[in-house]
């Protein structure tokens, strides 16, 4: 049997190592436990704070079908159209495609929520939708997003 001498620097080495060991894995597992995660959808989570968030929205509409006076509800297709960054209570210009620009307003947060008509071809699938306003601080900024493909009962 052979006896092992430890000597004092040895055994500091030892308990150093241990302690540096130690310390990595309780910051790997701190960073693990305190990442953000983000499982809420619309702008702002997920690293989506740059662009705007669209999706299609149907509502029943009632119409005049023909000549006569019969009324049937004919669903209408809308954009839902969500962004955030800009001036609270400030106008933005929203652009679907090629249509012209529309005035909207900002609530007072700065954020956007609306909901826009859009006509037949004029929001194709990848079609661009464009926000552009001014920031808190006054500068410009500008906020894409894209047409999605159309849910299936749309069509």
């Amino acid at each position: 049997m052979t006896h092992r001498l430890v000597t004092p620097e040895a055994e500091r080495s030892r308990r150093r190592r241990l302690l540096f060991s130690a310390s990595m894995l309780f910051l790997v597992a701190a960073g693990i436990i305190l990442a953000p995660v983000s499982a809420a959808e619309g702008p702002g989570y997920g690293g989506t704070a740059d662009k705007l968030a669209v999706s299609w929205k149907t509502s029943p509409q009632p119409r005049a079908l023909g000549e006569g006076a019969l009324v049937a509800a004919v669903p209408q297709e809308r954009l839902e159209v969500q962004g955030f960054g800009f001036r609270g209570r400030s106008d933005i210009a929203l652009r679907v495609g090629d249509t012209s620009p529309a005035a909207h307003l900002t609530d007072q947060t700065g954020s956007i929520a609306l909901t826009v008509p859009v006509a037949g071809d004029k929001a194709a699938p990848g079609t661009s939708v464009i926000a552009i306003g001014l920031t808190p601080a006054g500068t410009r900024r500008v906020l894409i997003g894209a047409v999605p493909p159309r849910p299936s009962g749309l069509d």
